[in-house]
């Protein structure tokens, strides 16, 4: 995953690393979901999902990775959707669909954020 500045359609940019997500598996299918209230991106594969903190494009940084919602298939990928109260994360894949809670307040994911300001100053 890379974050692209497309503040000039016309020449769209790369900011930040390059993140190897390792939840998409050649061949098959991936999604990303944006929960731009709390400006975390949700990337889901036939491998698996992951979390990313987006708050910051040009750094952004894996949260949670490893997420096994039981429903991906390595052949045919994974899709993912915020509920509509944003408390709820929709994955849905070839073996189904599962319901989670997000559970990390605000608050948390602020503290989260301060701490890795802190570690790169």
């Amino acid at each position: 995953m890379r974050c692209v500045d497309t503040s000039d359609p016309k020449a769209p940019t790369h900011v930040g690393k390059l993140i190897e997500t390792a939840v998409v598996s050649k061949g098959s299918s991936c999604s990303a979901m944006l929960d731009e209230a709390r400006k975390l991106l949700f990337i889901a594969g036939g491998l698996g999902m992951v979390v990313l903190d987006v708050s910051d494009p040009t750094n952004a940084v894996e949260l949670q990775t490893g997420i096994d919602p039981g429903v991906y298939s390595k052949d045919g990928g994974g899709f993912v959707a915020l509920g509509p109260s944003g408390k709820h994360v929709f994955a849905c894949g070839g073996l189904g669909l599962s319901v989670y809670e997000t559970v990390m307040s605000n608050k948390a994911l602020e503290k989260i954020r301060k701490r890795r300001r802190k570690l790169t100053e």
